[in-house]
């Protein structure tokens, strides 16, 4: 703020500074890496959270998408092999789980075999 000394009137002088945002720090439960930042940790072991955005099956394998769902290319999948179906999970949950990550056509995921290594959050 601005004062005259004449007048007293005061004015503000506005900062045309372009204004950045503060990094948002990713809580997550148990630590690990968010689910937008896997691809970035694709031929690496890691723990991966994210929130369940969707998810399908083949056969007898069942996809969980992470963050955006399929046909999203920025999503992150759980892959979980020849377990026949899961039960239903509730679509406001936060689900991790640790693994080698690789791409497949561009997509971040982790394969599984046992459905009981993914973690549930509400």
């Amino acid at each position: 703020m601005v004062v005259d000394p004449d007048t007293e009137a005061r004015s503000f002088e506005w900062n045309s500074a372009e204004v950045v945002p503060a990094p948002v720090v990713k809580e997550l439960p148990g630590g690990g890496i968010a689910w937008d930042d896997a691809v970035n940790y694709a031929g690496t072991a890691q723990r991966v959270c994210g929130p369940l955005a969707g998810g399908g099956n083949s056969d007898d394998d069942v996809f969980l998408n992470l963050g955006r769902d399929y046909p999203d290319s920025e999503r992150f999948q759980i892959v979980i092999w020849d377990v026949g179906g899961l039960e239903p999970i509730d679509g406001r949950v936060t689900l991790c789980t640790s693994g080698p990550i690789t791409l497949y056509e561009g997509v971040a995921q982790i394969e599984l075999t046992d459905p009981s290594l993914i973690e549930i959050y509400e």
